[in-house]
């Protein structure tokens, strides 16, 4: 018998396919679906890895970053855009290290209204093969990626990079004209100290729009790749909940990492990491420890901080998680309780969030993806479906 949830399912057939195959979720409430066929944009032999990221521009424009290659000779990243709502798309850039270093990981994300004031942001990842050397780079480019702005830069001598995610709060500014000018962005990435022995989370911020950058420190675990795949959210001030300053952030991060064990750990503060509300430890928020690939998104509307008609923080995780039972691979979901609050001093448990299952079949189930639909007050939610098993990457 099939399991059920509480969401209509679409497949995302495809590797690598321009979305508008995904699952609305009305806050956990009302669910429909949307889209029509998958439309192919690449495809690649299936022993390249590939990793795939979506941004839409306030315009309406889609891009679509393609890394392939990671950590490889031919590591590549190809951005497209489409300019007709993702009927059609078209390559814009396409890129390849030109030194000893290869690609490890790469993020966008986008800014701006029209094609004169569009950003698209990228934060980058790379290693140099058999030497911890290692650097992440943060760019901006305009609508076409050109005209590209250094805006980051770190050299690491003894570090080993793992996986990196970035987001802004453009699409969330605060009522009350607070919580970074003109935004804030920040990126989240992990990777190992080959001096120190220890698996880290770095935090990265800014609140003047990608000027000036300050980093944190978030967690960090004895061993090698005890941290891994990382996610990252900025929502809004959430002023109906008495923040009127800086909008919340919040990082949900693969941790406790064995032979195809890990758990998923979630750390959230205000997107300036204050120090007098920061939690003692991360929330093991994964009921098993066979979990991977977290993803967080937060509330990007400051008015609509309710779930099923109660006053309460507004975010959603999801990630993959294995059932024993049924053999297959299974989408979970976390959310906040009205018992859950960002006190001083005060670190919320998971008596403070609702876990449960979101997506499940005789299919194996991996892959979500989140995002935020502020005009129908939706997130969004797209997944892998496959028949057979699925290994852990």
């Amino acid at each position: 018998m099939e399991k059920t949830s509480n969401v209509k399912k679409t497949t995302l057939r495809k590797l690598l396919v321009a979305a508008f195959a995904v699952a609305i979720l009305c806050p956990l409430a009302k669910a429909q679906t949307m889209g029509g066929d998958d439309l192919k944009v690449v495809d690649f032999n299936s022993d390249v890895q590939v990793r795939n990221k979506t941004v839409v521009a306030d315009n309406g424009w889609i891009y679509l970053m393609v890394h392939s290659g990671r950590n490889t000779g031919n590591s590549n990243v190809r951005i497209y855009r489409s300019k007709d709502d993702g009927v059609s798309y078209q390559l814009i850039s396409s890129w390849s290290p030109s030194d000893d270093y290869r690609y490890q990981d790469f993020d966008i994300v986008v800014t701006g209204k029209d094609e004169s004031d569009i950003k698209v942001w990228s934060v980058e990842l790379m290693n140099k093969p058999g030497t911890y050397e290692s650097r992440v780079d943060v760019f901006s480019r305009d609508a076409n990626l050109e005209n590209p702005v250094h805006t980051y830069h770190e050299d690491f001598s003894i570090v080993w990079l793992y996986n990196v995610a970035i987001a802004t709060n453009y699409r969330s500014p605060s009522a009350l004209s607070n919580g970074g000018f003109p935004f804030a962005l920040a990126f989240a990435y992990t990777g190992y100290n080959s001096t120190h022995k220890i698996s880290f989370l770095d935090y990265v911020f800014s609140l003047d729009g990608g000027q000036t950058f300050t980093k944190n420190l978030l967690f960090h675990q004895d061993g090698e790749r005890k941290i891994y795949k990382v996610d990252l959210s900025l929502g809004s001030t959430s002023e109906s909940m008495g923040h009127n300053a800086w909008p919340l952030m919040g990082v949900v991060f693969e941790m406790d990492e064995e032979t195809w064990t890990s758990n998923i750990g979630f750390l959230s503060n205000f997107v300036d990491n204050d120090p007098e509300y920061e939690w003692s430890a991360p929330i093991k928020v994964s009921v098993s420890d066979r979990s991977y690939s977290p993803k967080i998104q937060m509330m990007l509307d400051e008015d609509n901080n309710t779930i099923n008609g109660e006053k309460c923080h507004n975010f959603m995780i999801t990630y993959s998680e294995y059932d024993p039972v049924s053999s297959d691979w299974d989408i979970s979901y976390v959310r906040p309780k009205p018992s859950f609050r960002y006190g001083k001093g005060h670190t919320p448990t998971m008596n403070d969030l609702e876990e449960g299952l979101l997506i499940s079949s005789p299919k194996d189930e991996t892959n979500s993806g989140l995002g935020y639909d502020k005009n129908g007050n939706n997130y969004l939610i797209t997944y892998a479906q496959k028949k057979g098993m699925v290994r852990k990457p």
